[in-house]
């Protein structure tokens, strides 16, 4: 032993002997020079050493270290000890540097230790920064357990270490993740789909039912057979798998698998422990049958004794599909969660607090959230999923949701919605129709509702497209249609401020939503009977090229308001007056119809609201919904004012039910 080994040993026990008025202690310095220094710059394998007090290590960004150290209890007391750290650069821990005992250490990083003995601890310290750190490692001795350190000195708590993350997407793929598909049809059996199972609701592990099998003194087997067959090929590799549960088990039973039914068998597995669900599983080849579609068989060989077995969560893998030639073993594959379908699976070891992964959604689908099941701290950024706080095993779940477009979604609402719904007008766009319908949609914040979906052009010469047309729910306030007191759409001062000021005023998010639209600017001078006062009437003045004169028939942009047709075919009606009686009579008396105005979710008791019609006679009556229902021509005054938009064609809708509580939620 060279001298200066020697003499650090000396003073190590002389040090030791001093603990009864020291709960801490300086017997020496440890540095690069000494014998027992942690080089842990050469390699991540666990490095050997004895920390007498304490040693400044460095670890580079992005690595993990295992270091393996003895504490060493020199005297003829027992003692208690704490292994501790200190940080130096930086100053302060953050999420993203870890140190606690290893997984798989002997002993704890504090507690008590005999006289004249030794405790091998493993540490961990982990650093995912994006800059190398230092800190300082030591051990403090104290024959009491109050070891009073320093406020900068902490004890080592927490465990670390090799941890298995299991990820399952449904419709989408993980980056670097296999394609996993169950072949087995009906595989939770849900009371149908196979022959010989008694369905039972008692013991079940998935769903509502298990496949319930009876063996007796008689039976030496008792067969579950699948009814729809599977593609086989016998050139593939596959696993197959299904949980079984007993209350009572009398000799060698087990469980068998039959693909397809001849001999030999797929093969067979021996039960394990009652009164819990266990895993069966199995990998073979079907090399000695021939291609085809073939029917599965569970079999439960209950060898002549009396006994039930419950199956559940049934799987067959084609394990070349998913993973060619570098086929896992079959305790990983049993660690994959029972599933149903198709999904994207990755499994992998790790050995940092936080995990992050690409996912790529199918086609029209999102990612909506992550399930895991042993932490909550997850972050979902775009694609990215990040996974924290990774302290044991865990098993996480994306689900995905389908995105839709707006006018998709509620173009399939109309059948199965009679009483709120119709496509009556000369071209059949589907509107909302009722007092109070659930048409209301999250826009900008704010309570909107939707009027319908429409064939509309973005310009002059653009296509139409079936786009979503929407209202905001409550006035903006009280405004002039034109200041100037002119029925001209194109220059009227309302719109300016409804494309300029209001617009502005807007969310980025709802502002991206918004798309250009060629609105129709048509009027009529009549309009006051059933000749020419109808809804339907209305309708087709709108689209029309007759306005007064010099003014533009067409205007393009994005916000305006809405069309006094829009307000008529609002209505459902009433049990006096019903919708077809409410579209059989003119707007201009509907103020003497209480079904028909009482019944459009349109109409405002409190409120003028300017539509965009105009009167073509002369250059500035504009039409209106009055306060008590009728429509009508009015100028020089400042009424209520709601804004109507077309979103674009490619919103979609995510979320919500359309009720005032739970409005549909929109995305871009």
């Amino acid at each position: 032993m060279g001298i200066r080994k020697s003499y650090l040993i000396i003073l190590s026990v002389l040090g030791l002997f001093t603990l009864a008025l020291y709960s801490t202690y300086a017997m020496f310095t440890m540095s690069i020079e000494t014998d027992d220094f942690v080089n842990l710059s050469a390699s991540s394998l666990p490095t050997e050493t004895q920390i007498l007090e304490y040693e400044r290590i460095t670890i580079n960004a992005k690595d993990t270290k295992i270091i393996d150290f003895n504490i060493n209890n020199n005297t003829t007391s027992n003692l208690y000890y704490g292994a501790w750290y200190e940080m130096v650069e930086p100053t302060s821990i953050n999420d993203n540097i870890i140190i606690a005992k290893y997984i798989d250490s002997e002993n704890e990083t504090f507690g008590s230790i005999n006289a004249s003995s030794k405790k091998k601890v493993t540490l961990a310290v982990s650093n995912q920064t994006d800059s190398s750190i230092i800190i300082n490692i030591g051990v403090a001795y104290s024959e009491t357990n109050s070891l009073n350190l320093p406020t900068n000195r902490n004890i080592i708590s927490g465990e670390y270490g090799k941890f298995n993350l299991t990820l399952m997407v449904r419709n989408g793929s993980i980056s670097g993740g296999n394609t996993l598909s169950n072949i087995l049809p009906n595989s939770s059996f849900e009371n149908s789909g196979w022959s010989g199972c008694s369905y039972n609701a008692t013991y079940k592990k998935y769903g509502s039912y298990s496949c319930s099998l009876t063996g007796t003194t008689s039976t030496p087997e008792v067969l579950a057979t699948n009814n729809t067959a599977i593609s086989l090929n016998n050139t593939h590799t596959y696993y197959s798998r299904v949980e079984g549960y007993q209350t009572s088990k009398t000799g060698s039973q087990g469980w068998q698998v039959y693909w397809p039914i001849a001999e030999p068998s797929f093969g067979s597995v021996e039960f394990k422990d009652i009164n819990k669900w266990n895993i069966y599983s199995l990998i073979a080849t079907r090399s000695s049958f021939a291609n085809g579609n073939q029917q599965l068989r569970f079999d439960y060989d209950n060898r002549n004794n009396n006994g039930t077995v419950y199956y559940d969560g049934g799987m067959l893998l084609d394990l070349t599909n998913s993973y060619g030639t570098n086929i896992p073993d079959k305790e990983t594959l049993d660690k994959i969660p029972y599933f149903e379908g198709t999904i994207s699976y990755k499994a992998e070891e790790v050995t940092t607090k936080s995990k992050t992964y690409t996912i790529t959604p199918n086609s029209s689908y999102e990612i909506d959230k992550v399930t895991c099941d042993n932490t909550n701290d997850i972050t979902i950024s775009g694609n990215n999923i990040t996974i924290n706080n990774i302290t044991s095993d865990t098993v996480c779940e994306v689900d995905m949701k389908q995105k839709v477009l707006a006018s998709t979604f509620i173009t399939q609402l109309l059948s199965s919605n009679p009483t709120t719904m119709n496509n009556d007008d000369p071209d059949g766009n589907i509107r909302y129709m009722g007092a109070d319908p659930n048409n209301y949609v999250s826009f900008n914040n704010e309570l909107w509702r939707i009027i319908g979906v429409f064939d509309v052009k973005s310009s002059e010469n653009g296509e139409s497209e079936k786009r979503l047309k929407i209202i905001r729910n409550d006035p903006i306030g009280n405004y002039s249609w034109d200041s100037n007191n002119r029925n001209n759409w194109s220059t009227a001062s309302l719109n300016t401020y409804l494309n300029a000021t209001y617009l502005n005023s807007l969310t980025s998010e709802a502002e991206s939503m918004i798309g250009n639209t060629l609105w129709n600017l048509g009027g009529t001078n009549s309009f006051t009977s059933a000749s020419n006062g109808l809804a339907s009437h209305w309708y087709n003045y709108e689209r029309g090229t007759t306005v007064y004169s010099g003014n533009p028939t067409t205007w393009v942009g994005k916000i305006a308001l809405m069309y006094p047709s829009d307000y008529g075919y609002a209505t459902s009606g009433g049990t006096t007056t019903n919708r077809a009686s409410c579209l059989a009579k003119e707007l201009y008396n509907w103020d003497g119809y209480s079904d028909c105005k009482n019944n459009d979710y349109l109409y405002d008791s409190s409120n003028y609201q300017w539509t965009l019609t105009s009167i073509t006679g002369n250059s500035y009556f504009v039409f209106c919904v009055s306060s008590t229902g009728y429509v009508n021509g009015r100028a020089t005054a400042s009424d209520s004012s709601r804004p109507v938009l077309y979103l674009s064609s490619n919103v979609t809708i995510v979320g919500g039910d359309g009720t005032s509580s739970s409005p549909y939620q929109l995305l871009n």
